[in-house]
C-alpha cells in the first residue's frame, strides 16, 4: 500500500528528520532511565547505610551511657575503698603503736618469777628498758632467760646488777634492756604455730 502525502515540502521534510532522530530519543530516554535508576540505587543503598549507621551510632550511645554508670558506680565503691583504707590505715598505726606493749605486758606476767619484781617500766617503739629488784641473781638470771623465750622479744641485755641492802633484807638490784622484734613478725609467727 502506498501512502501519499500532500503536505507542503517544508513540513515533509521536517518530518523525517524527526523520524531519523526517534533512535536518538530512544537513546537519550535510555540514559536518563538508567541515570534515574542509578541515582536511584545509590540513594537507596545509601539510606540503607545510613539506617545502619545510625543503629550502631544508637547502640554504641547506650553503650556508652552504661560505661558512664559503671565508671560513676566505681568511682563511688573507689570512693568508699579508699575510706575503707584509711580506717584501716588508722587501726593498723595503732596496732603498731599499742600492741607492742602489749605483747611486752603479756610476756612479763608469763616470765617474772615471783622472786623478782619491777619498779620501773618504759616501752619504746623497738626497745624496752625496766629495773627491778630481786632476791638473788640467780633470779634475775632466770627472770631474762625466760623474757628472751617470748616471741616479742628479740635479745635480752643485763647492763647492770647490783647488791643493795635496805634493812635486814638483802637485795639484787637490776637493769633490764631488750629489743622488740616488728610486731608483723610476731603475728606471723603465731599464725604459722
Amino acid at each position: 500500500m502506498m501512502r501519499f502525502d500532500l503536505r507542503p515540502q517544508e513540513y515533509r521534510q521536517q518530518e523525517k528528520t524527526k523520524k531519523g532522530s526517534d533512535p536518538l530519543r530512544i537513546l537519550f530516554l535510555l540514559l536518563v532511565v538508567l541515570f534515574v535508576g542509578t541515582s536511584l540505587l545509590s540513594l537507596g543503598y545509601s539510606w540503607l547505610r545510613l539506617r545502619e549507621h545510625q543503629e550502631l551510632l544508637q547502640a554504641r550511645q547506650e553503650s556508652l551511657r552504661v560505661l558512664e554508670r559503671q565508671a560513676r558506680a566505681l568511682k563511688t565503691e573507689l570512693g568508699r575503698l579508699q575510706e575503707e583504707e584509711k580506717d584501716y590505715q588508722a587501726i593498723l598505726g595503732l596496732l603498731k603503736g599499742e600492741l607492742p606493749s602489749l605483747e611486752v605486758l603479756a610476756a612479763l606476767e608469763g616470765s617474772l618469777p615471783p622472786r623478782v619484781w619491777l619498779t620501773s617500766l618504759s616501752i619504746a617503739k623497738n626497745a624496752v628498758s625496766m629495773q627491778g629488784e630481786a632476791f638473788s641473781e640467780a633470779d634475775v638470771v632466770e627472770f631474762g632467760n625466760n623474757l628472751g623465750e617470748a616471741s616479742i622479744i628479740r635479745s635480752v641485755v643485763v647492763p647492770k646488777v647490783s647488791r643493795s641492802r635496805a634493812g635486814t633484807s638483802k637485795t639484787v638490784s637490776f637493769v633490764l634492756d631488750c629489743t622488740l622484734h616488728d610486731i608483723t613478725a610476731v603475728t606471723l609467727t603465731k599464725e604459722g604455730s
